[in-house]
């Protein structure tokens, strides 16, 4: 499970950054046994050529695999941004905040459990980010735009980050080509609200609504009118 909500577990990490700014974000985080296993995921940078050989697995582990450049992301910040509410120079105002609640509580009433699954690891440009993606992202893809449409009926215009995806951390040697990874699979039960401190490395969690709508007798999402 995520960590209580507004903490993470033992309290605010050290941290030696500056505040930039507010972002207030919905998403989907693994489950306790998922994010240790992943955090030990740290694929080594390939050479430049375009190969695939490599491969990783989520039981495995991998501390062999670390870099000195890396900068892996705690088990508890893992997570799979949804939609992006608003990014703030000050915290995000409380109408918003109240509005997005509202709205991840009326969308997890209507939609199951979302199957989460990745096949490949892969670099982002330019931030460095070495993310998991692949696999079948339809059940997260139709999730993102449920919330997009719900949002806009409370005024509010979110944005997503492209394909599903979930950065296990940065480096500043990249993978130049994607690389299949052992299938990493679970299914998200929750959507979380997070407001991230930029630059701080922080989260806060605002709060957390169960998926548990209807699926029908062959395993497919029901359709989702908002």
């Amino acid at each position: 499970m995520p960590p209580p909500l507004g903490h993470p577990p033992g309290g605010w990490p050290p941290h030696a950054g500056r505040l930039q700014g507010h972002k207030l974000f919905l998403a989907l985080q693994p489950p306790a046994e998922v994010a240790t296993q992943l955090v030990r995921l740290r694929p080594p940078p390939d050479d430049g050529r375009a190969t695939a050989t490599a491969t990783a697995t989520a039981t495995a582990t991998a501390t062999s695999t670390s870099t000195s450049t890396s900068t892996g992301l705690a088990a508890e910040r893992l997570h799979i941004t949804l939609v992006v509410i608003g990014d703030y120079v000050v915290p995000p105002p409380q109408a918003v905040v109240s509005a997005a609640c509202g709205v991840a509580q009326r969308v997890g009433a209507m939609l199951p459990p979302v199957p989460v699954d990745f096949e490949q690891c892969m670099s982002f440009r330019p931030s460095g980010a070495i993310v998991l993606t692949g696999g079948d992202d339809g059940g997260i893809r139709h999730l993102m735009a449920a919330l997009r449409r719900a949002l806009r009926s409370v005024g509010l215009n979110g944005r997503t980050g492209g394909a599903p995806h979930m950065t296990l951390a940065y480096d500043r040697q990249r993978i130049h080509a994607p690389r299949p990874v052992t299938p990493i699979r679970w299914a998200a039960e929750e959507i979380v609200l997070i407001h991230s401190l930029v630059g701080l490395t922080q989260y806060r969690w605002l709060g957390r609504w169960p998926l548990k709508g209807p699926v029908d007798s062959g395993g497919l999402v029901q359709p989702l009118l908002l």
